[in-house]
């Protein structure tokens, strides 16, 4: 896939998902942010980095795909500093220590753990993110590839909890807004083709169709996630 087209799909991938910004809200809410520095692990173009950086001191925003970088020249604040590397050669080159780690709606490999630790100090808040069964966005594609794109998926589960205590846990109601069906279906397609290298075929797209049109009120289409919340800290 070209660059362009790549970071048109991730534009469009996020453009409708939380624009009332509730998970960000949340971020603030369970951590208090104002002044510190959080690395946002697996930041994409930056979906919670950007708001995030009104209040933070500074914020990495740190992703494997380094072809998102052309996304935060154009639109990179002062203290947010894009790298693209993964989490495990991060952690190994950097000295920094940091106050706050996002990993939200990745996949939480239990290497995670040792890597985190490297950057981390003894009061640091780690915060994931994840969607449970009642998503309903999720849900529906679920229903067409059960075995291939699934919101309950091994690695999401994997996390050696015995290194982490639970200090914080919300569950926050989520908005996935679309202008049109049209547009709902479009954002759908990128959504698979980035993350489970799929294209929707006719066929799946009528039976997507059917039920994009369930959720439609008014003019718009509606869809509710629940963002599941929690704040860890090393024990």
């Amino acid at each position: 896939m070209k660059d362009k087209e790549f970071l048109r799909l991730f534009e469009l991938d996020c453009r409708y998902y939380d624009s009332e910004q509730r998970e960000a809200e949340g971020i603030i809410r369970l951590s208090s942010p104002k002044g510190k520095t959080i690395l946002d692990v697996g930041a994409g173009i930056g979906r919670l980095s950007f708001p995030l950086a009104k209040y933070a001191k500074k914020i990495v925003a740190l992703d494997i795909d380094s072809r998102l970088k052309k996304f935060y020249e154009k639109h990179k604040p002062r203290n947010l500093v894009f790298i693209g590397e993964s989490l495990e050669s991060y952690s190994r080159k950097t000295k920094n220590k940091f106050d706050i780690i996002l990993v939200v709606w990745a996949g939480f490999n239990p290497k995670f753990i040792k890597y985190l630790r490297k950057i981390s100090h003894k009061n640091t808040l780690i915060i994931t993110i994840t969607g449970d069964k009642r998503s309903e966005n999720h849900k529906l594609i679920n229903q067409l590839f059960t075995n291939n794109y699934s919101v309950d998926n091994k690695k999401s589960k994997s996390v050696k909890l015995s290194e982490l205590k639970l200090i914080r846990e919300s569950r926050q109601v989520v908005n996935v807004t679309y202008p049109s069906e049209e547009e709902a279906l479009n954002a759908i397609d990128a959504d698979l083709r980035l993350w489970s290298n799929k294209k929707l075929e006719d066929s799946d797209k009528i039976k997507i169709m059917k039920s994009i049109l369930k959720h439609k009120i008014k003019s718009q289409i509606k869809f509710k996630e629940i963002a599941v919340m929690k704040v860890f800290r090393f024990k």
